[in-house]
């Protein structure tokens, strides 16, 4: 789609302006280079996300005060004739951990992954002034029970042997209440931290900032960053909890994982067959990797802990 950058306050000062076709995102982004050779993130949505954006642009501020490497946030408002909202901040310099990753050695994997797993901590006990923890409450078990039976009701995508899985699931999900809530980057994961140029972690992407439970932050280690290093999704707990992980933890992230593993296949549906059966197999790991669900510390885990000793 072609956009009016005109009325962005800053507009002047653009140099160049690239657009990036990276991510799942509804944003459009852009990469700019303003005339004083600063590099600039762009994102462009829709001007009905107008107070949706207000509130990521101030939660961004808000930790900018942070000690970890981020997108600073500078300026926000209306764009193409009121059409669209944009938010420009600053460009962090580096590759997608994602693509890298592999490159290290498992012991670098896994110092990347506690440093990780410690700036998720920082984000999770930032200070907010939250108040709807009971509204909190009943929009995540209302959201699970909803996708869960999308999925159940479409025969055509679902996995063999997975009624044991549903089953605990059901049995299990309410223990998610007993958790405070705060605020959660949404989308935490190799694919949305920059190996930065200090050779330090960067986090981009907190357009799916919402206040939720702690550890629905979670279940993409599982996803997404297993499939690419074991180290590093060790350390992301490791270091997160800073070494000693509560028995309550394991318990409740499975119910996330066993939950999000299915329902990210209802999700690829809209990319097609080919990709709903990517889900389908990755879903299949995962209930095996969890002894389907009779255990809550996944396979992976205990194996990499144990070549440590």
């Amino acid at each position: 789609m072609n956009y009016i950058f005109s009325d962005i306050k800053n507009f002047k000062n653009f140099k160049t302006i690239t657009k990036l076709n990276s991510g799942y995102s509804k944003d459009e982004k852009y990469h700019i280079i303003t005339y004083t050779n600063d590099n600039l993130l762009l994102r462009i949505s829709d001007a009905k996300l107008y107070e949706k954006k207000i509130k990521e642009f101030e939660f961004i501020k808000s930790l900018n005060k942070l000690d970890f490497e981020m997108s600073k946030a500078i300026e926000i408002g209306k764009c193409n004739n009121g059409k669209n909202v944009y938010m420009l901040l600053t460009w962090i310099e580096g590759e997608s951990l994602d693509k890298v990753i592999t490159s290290f050695d498992k012991k670098t994997q896994y110092r990347l992954g506690t440093e990780a797993g410690k700036i998720l901590f920082s984000i999770h006990n930032q200070k907010y002034n939250i108040n709807t923890q009971e509204e909190l409450k009943d929009d995540i078990i209302k959201d699970i029970i909803t996708k869960l039976n999308i999925y159940v009701e479409n025969k055509d995508i679902r996995i063999k042997d997975d009624i044991e899985v549903i089953n605990f699931i059901n049995n299990n999900m309410f223990d998610i209440l007993n958790l405070p809530a705060t605020y959660i980057h949404g989308d935490f994961h190799l694919g949305n931290l920059i190996y930065t140029k200090n050779k330090k972690i960067g986090v981009i992407d907190f357009n799916r900032v919402k206040i939720s439970d702690r550890f629905e932050d979670f279940y993409k280690n599982d996803l997404f960053n297993v499939p690419k290093s074991i180290p590093f999704s060790c350390g992301f707990i490791d270091g997160y909890f800073n070494y000693s992980i509560p028995d309550y933890f394991w318990k409740i992230n499975s119910v996330y994982v066993a939950f999000s593993s299915m329902n990210t296949i209802r999700w690829s549906l809209k990319f097609g067959k080919e990709h709903v059966e990517k889900m389908q197999n990755r879903c299949i790991n995962i209930f095996k990797e969890y002894n389907y669900f009779k255990e809550y510390i996944p396979k992976w885990y205990i194996d990499f802990k144990n070549t440590q000793k």
